[in-house]
């Protein structure tokens, strides 16, 4: 049953970067693919609890943090991101706002934080205006928009991993 739901997630997921309507024997790019991949595995962790617990329980595959669902995501297809919304930040491709498509990550930042600054919160992109990400114990792992997102008391930066 998760083997075909995956299949029917990617299928919508390879719609949401661009590939609709591939004739028999057509490959998909590379990387194409694998952001398709990257946004079905992470639908896929939709209803998921979340993990307030220490560093090992925060990576799935049962429970995630925010930072720990984009490393069990991304090490998937072979990437190793560091632990931390800034170190992952620090990690990958920054683009901008009108660059960032499924398969890129969201960070944000609060602006009234009063220990520094740094990226507290990631999630993948999934579609215009849409992430997912493990938002705290009441959410769990879900998808939502990235302009109504409950963290969004600051301000957003993008970044692409492939």
């Amino acid at each position: 049953m998760r083997i075909k739901l995956f299949t029917k997630v990617l299928a919508v997921s390879l719609a949401a970067v661009g590939v609709v309507g591939l004739a028999s024997g057509c490959q998909v790019p590379a990387t194409v693919a694998k952001k398709a991949g990257v946004v079905a595995l992470a639908k896929s962790e939709i209803g998921k609890p979340y993990a307030p617990l220490g560093p090992y329980e925060r990576n799935g595959p049962d429970r995630f943090d925010c930072q720990g669902l984009v490393w069990y995501v991304f090490s998937r297809y072979g990437v190793n991101l560091p632990h931390g919304a800034t170190a992952q930040y620090n990690a990958v491709q920054h683009i901008s706002a009108a660059q960032a498509g499924p398969g890129d990550l969201v960070f944000f930042h609060l602006n009234n934080d009063p220990t520094g600054w740094y990226y507290h919160h990631v999630g993948i992109v999934t579609g215009p205006n849409l992430y997912v990400s493990a938002l705290g114990t009441k959410y769990g792992v879900v998808q939502t928009t990235i302009s109504g997102s409950k963290d969004r008391n600051g301000w957003v930066a993008y970044g692409r991993v492939f």
